[in-house]
């Protein structure tokens, strides 16, 4: 296998990881929660909470950090929602995550519209002239951000720290029977409470690590315009292929011009 190939190999499958690095947050979001033996339908509201909250924080402050940490607190904000209404009212699961993923949706919808046309500047990358010039990775490692590796090692560290420590142990054991966790002396209420909260400041972080994906390929024809135009209410032209981060946020093409899907009737 020559080294051409392999090095197209790599940089294929970092772009694929930089275009999945919101929805790994997602992902292990909803796996922390469900191995208390909760399901949070909701997840996908929380997302659009911290994709609108952080961008929106981003936009003001010109911190892309600060906009990671305002979306994972938008996140766990709206997840006690869904903790109240089941861990406090005993309410269906299924029945409170799709209540929260419509609050999500609503509210993201009308507070978005303020965010149209913004731009915002993501976190650095890796992308240096030094780093394109090591062999077979150079190229592949320049496509990912900053969100991209924190998600690499969440995963690794979550998967130890349920295997290896008490408190994740004790999350498991709350999700395989509540009853025996109880008759052992350990609290499942608490830990459902502590992952679904998790869960949705994961979820926002991962909606907030959007600002971070950027799709500057995608404006091409009918996106080459400038100004507020470029996202606007009602805007249904060209649109760019129906992706999960897409779906959320359209990209534009000739600079960081993000706004919410919401906001632009899709």
């Amino acid at each position: 296998m020559s080294i051409d190939i392999l090095t197209l190999a790599f940089a294929l499958s970092m772009t694929a990881l930089a275009a999945a690095t919101p929805l790994i947050f997602v992902t292990l979001g909803e796996t922390l929660t469900q191995r208390t033996g909760v399901i949070n339908l909701g997840i996908e509201g929380e997302m659009l909470f911290g994709a609108c909250f952080g961008f929106g924080a981003t936009m003001a402050t010109g911190n892309p950090w600060l906009g990671l940490a305002v979306g994972a607190l938008s996140g766990a904000a709206l997840s006690l929602v869904h903790a109240g209404l089941v861990l406090g009212a005993r309410a269906n699961q299924i029945a409170s995550g799709i209540a929260v993923w419509i609050v999500g949706l609503g509210v993201t919808s009308y507070a978005g519209r303020r965010f149209v046309g913004g731009q915002v500047t993501p976190p650095p990358r890796p992308d240096s002239s030094a780093l394109r010039e090591v062999p077979v990775i150079g190229a592949g490692l320049s496509q990912i951000g900053v969100t991209a590796i924190l998600a690499v090692i969440a995963v690794a560290i979550a998967a130890w720290w349920l295997a290896h420590t008490r408190t994740g142990l004790v999350w498991r054991a709350s999700g395989e029977s509540a009853m025996i966790a109880r008759e052992n002396g350990l609290n499942p209420m608490r830990a459902r409470f502590l992952a679904i909260l998790t869960g949705g400041a994961l979820a926002g972080f991962g909606g907030g690590g959007l600002v971070d994906r950027l799709y500057p390929d995608m404006g091409a024809g009918d996106h080459q315009r400038s100004g507020t135009d470029r996202c606007r209410p009602g805007d249904r032209g060209a649109v760019e292929p129906d992706t999960g981060a897409a779906r959320m946020f359209r990209v534009r093409a000739g600079g960081n011009r993000i706004c919410p899907a919401a906001c632009c009737g899709v």
